[in-house]
């Protein structure tokens, strides 16, 4: 049957290529190779191919050797998975060895990382909420302490991020050891908190204010984008599971250090994980195209991928 209102197009004799012509992202000269045994992590990095980020992988780890030895910036944005999968020694072992300047969380890292450092445990509020009926807000313990930590840290013009690793160093909770927040305080190494208005979880408790907690963004906010502006300075910003909110962020703290005067140059992101979201695989591809900014994009699953880069960091390779 044929329809006058949808003629049908007619074929026309196209062009072959030939598979020897086409120009490929993908070809086996990129596949992985057998990891050598004995030849320690030089050989992993060897093996890792380039169509997931091999040569990116390299010069990120030049890029952070650099920036260390030249006592320049490493700010490392977390994401709560790191907590969950148990890499939070990990962390703790290089903020002693002095790799990491300063540290980027959101609200749920934050409420992972107190509770952990209170009970050697946390609860997965989203996992039970859809779950169950028996936990709604926050645990009585995790809110209430918080919302302490948060106003004694408001009266001392603190941060949030600073305002709780006192919090838990001065209470000296059993598990402060495999707490993040409370080793950065210890080390006096500076951890922000993002959160968005109206969607914290805190302010389920009854001890929370909100005036409180925005003035501790305000302020986290500011010495984040005053660390941005420093690692400028050939530093190094890396991210780990970079999602929506985390990107604008720190789209918008470099616009605030464009607008308070501070000139951006030799700025070293690094991206691992896999990025689902199209619209911030846009806006990266779009920080990329700046040619103030070197941007290392290391696919694949980044609680993987974080401690073979800090094995490749503490290796000769």
């Amino acid at each position: 049957m044929t329809y006058s209102k949808f003629p049908l197009l007619k074929k026309r004799k196209s062009e072959n290529i030939t598979l020897k012509s086409f120009r490929s992202e993908f070809d086996a000269e990129k596949f992985l190779k057998p990891y050598i045994p004995g030849t320690g992590f030089k050989s992993i990095l060897n093996s890792y191919n380039s169509a997931n980020g091999k040569n990116d992988l390299k010069e990120l780890i030049k890029k952070i050797k650099f920036a260390r030895n030249g006592e320049y910036p490493i700010l490392l944005a977390l994401s709560p998975e790191i907590i969950s999968n148990g890499l939070s020694p990990l962390i703790i072992d290089f903020m002693h060895r002095g790799w990491i300047s300063a540290i980027s969380i959101n609200e749920e890292f934050l409420i992972r990382d107190f509770e952990i450092a209170l009970s050697g445990k946390f609860i997965d509020y989203k996992n039970n909420f859809i779950n169950s009926t028996e936990i709604t807000g926050l645990a009585e313990e995790t809110g209430l302490f918080l919302n302490i930590a948060f106003k004694e840290g408001d009266k001392k013009e603190k941060g949030a991020g600073e305002a709780v690793g006192e919090y838990l160093s001065s209470s000296k909770f059993k598990f402060n050891e495999f707490s993040i927040l409370a080793n950065g305080y210890k080390l006096n190494i500076p951890i922000v908190l993002h959160s968005l208005p109206g969607a914290s979880k805190l302010h389920y408790h009854s001890n929370f204010e909100g005036k409180t907690f925005g003035n501790l963004l305000d302020r986290d906010f500011i010495l984040y984008s005053s660390i941005i502006s420093n690692i400028s300075k050939n530093g190094v910003y890396l991210a780990t599971n970079l999602d929506r909110n985390g990107l604008d962020i720190l789209i918008n703290a470099l616009e605030f250090c464009f607008e308070s005067g501070s000139h951006l140059k030799n700025i070293s992101i690094g991206i691992t994980g896999d990025i689902e979201d199209n619209s911030v695989r846009s806006d990266i591809e779009k920080i990329a195209d700046s040619e103030n900014i070197s941007l290392y994009r290391i696919k694949g699953n980044p609680d993987l991928l974080l401690p073979i880069i800090a094995s490749l960091l503490l290796e000769e390779v």
